[in-house]
């Protein structure tokens, strides 16, 4: 066989090295067959015998490091992507760029952004991305790696959502998908520090289409819970005394039937604490509630006798860090809202006598 056609199989034209490429022409596979026939040839621990390769340790591929994306960004100048794996280190503002080889079918590339910023991923002049139009990047995040196929001569495909399937046959899977954003903001989740291992669970909302709740700051545990019906409630219980938590802040708290006087103590002044009690007692209570605070109440109370008639009782915020509600009935229900001085209270009394604010 002509010394030309070994060449032109095993140099990329302009590569000015010997590796294969396996780019266009034609009976790549014939060549390879007449040249390794019988014994075959070894190169570098390889060896092509018969028109087929056997290796006798891992496969190594083309790997470039050290790259640097272009400043500024764009397609036109961006650092061009030669090798099979290409390690971009220095990505120093969002947008600066790197582009692919000029696509052909077959053509396998993958990028890493090792930089500290956003990388623009170009393909070359007049080939696309996925169903991009031509010309058009893709963002890589710091850290992320992607691979792109050229699945025919213009067009370039890579990963855009990320499937894990359930471990029994046909039960379903979990998909993680980006979709468009006009802005071209980029969305990371991520996870604060922890100190245990834990499993997260998506709950079933029962709906086709669902969204999570977004806050601006880190939930705990107990505020998260306060979100649920079942935990919104409190039962004080037949009890002579109950401490009103910080963690129950927000949930309503109901005092049976009780058979003694009950002391409610509020915690210290926060802007923000919140707390409803409701009598929940079967018959007509003749006991009283006495509820503390640290600091006076302000407000007032409206008050309804069984006998029809109405009084209303107001709360100075002066020497007011007590208020005693005498034998209330069921439904009765009062507010306490702190705004980080005083405790603002409201609400309405069904009860034979007038509460009464003192200072304790």
């Amino acid at each position: 066989m002509a010394n030309n056609n070994v060449d032109n199989f095993f140099e990329q034209p302009g590569d000015g090295t010997d590796n294969v490429y396996n780019g266009g022409g034609t009976n790549k596979m014939d060549i390879i067959s007449e040249l390794t026939a019988a014994t075959g040839v070894t190169v570098d621990g390889v060896l092509l015998k018969d028109g087929t390769v056997t290796t006798t340790g891992p496969d190594k591929i083309d790997v470039n490091t050290t790259i640097t994306a272009f400043a500024t960004g764009g397609q036109a100048s961006a650092t061009a992507l030669t090798g099979q794996y290409n390690n971009v280190t220095t990505v120093a503002t969002a947008g600066d760029s790197v582009k692919l080889l000029t696509d052909v079918a077959g053509l396998k590339q993958t990028v890493k952004n090792s930089g500290v910023a956003t990388l623009a991923v170009f393909p070359n002049t007049s080939d696309s991305i996925n169903a991009l139009a031509v010309n058009l990047s893709i963002d890589l995040l710091p850290g992320a790696e992607a691979t792109f196929i050229g699945v025919d001569a213009t067009i370039w495909e890579t990963q855009e959502a990320v499937t894990l399937n359930a471990p029994t046959t046909q039960t379903g899977s979990l998909t993680v998908k980006a979709t468009d954003n006009a802005a071209n903001h980029d969305l990371v989740v991520t996870n604060a520090s922890h100190g245990q291992d834990s499993t997260y669970s998506i709950p079933d909302s029962g709906l086709a289409t669902a969204s999570f709740v977004t806050v601006t700051n880190a939930l705990t545990i107990a505020e998260a819970d306060s979100l649920k019906v079942s935990t919104r409630h409190v039962d004080t219980g037949d009890v002579d005394t109950h401490v009103l938590l910080v963690a129950d802040s927000g949930k309503t708290h109901t005092i049976p039937q009780v058979t003694g006087d009950i002391a409610l103590t509020l915690p210290a002044a926060a802007a923000g604490l919140e707390y409803r009690v409701v009598s929940a007692a079967a018959t007509a209570e003749g006991d009283n509630w006495v509820i503390t605070a640290t600091n006076d109440f302000i407000g007032g109370l409206a008050q309804v006798d069984t006998d029809g008639t109405a009084a209303a009782v107001l709360a100075s915020g002066s020497s007011t860090n007590t208020c005693t509600i005498v034998a209330p009935l069921a439904g009765t229900g009062i507010l306490m809202i702190c705004d980080g001085t005083n405790w603002l209270i409201s609400g309405f009394v069904l009860a034979i006598a007038v509460p009464t604010f003192t200072d304790v």
